[in-house]
């Protein structure tokens, strides 16, 4: 279903944002919809018909690519397309976006393996 929003806003400069981010994450918009429950034709009707999708996707979107709503629908410059910085470092923020690309149910089976080696390091 399509979502009227702001409709001074050029639906197709938003989704090109979008696959800018796509690209730089290294993921697919299926990879979205299976990580962020949007769904697959919301998506596809965004780059096709040139549907907005709801707030309450692109927020979701947004939170999965890490930017704000407002980057994502090209409201801010491209300095601020990141969120403020959450007391990571480099290697950490790193580690957690490899992590995202592991599918949620395999992720369990992951954080045993880590913990199970550092455990055998003697670092746990």
């Amino acid at each position: 279903m399509c979502v009227l929003f702001l409709c001074s806003l050029k639906v197709t400069k938003m989704y090109e944002i979008f696959a800018q981010l796509l690209q730089k994450k290294g993921v697919t918009p299926y990879r979205v919809h299976k990580e962020t429950g949007v769904a697959q034709s919301t998506l596809s009707d965004w780059k096709t018909k040139g549907c907005t999708p709801s707030v309450e996707s692109l927020t979701k979107i947004a939170d999965y690519l890490e930017v704000t709503v407002d980057a994502l629908i090209g409201k801010q410059n491209k300095k601020s397309v990141t969120k403020p910085d959450d007391g990571l470092n480099k290697l950490e923020s790193d580690f957690i976006k490899l992590l995202r690309q592991v599918p949620e149910e395999q992720r369990p089976m992951l954080y045993a393996m880590i913990e199970a080696a550092l455990k055998a390091q003697g670092l746990l």
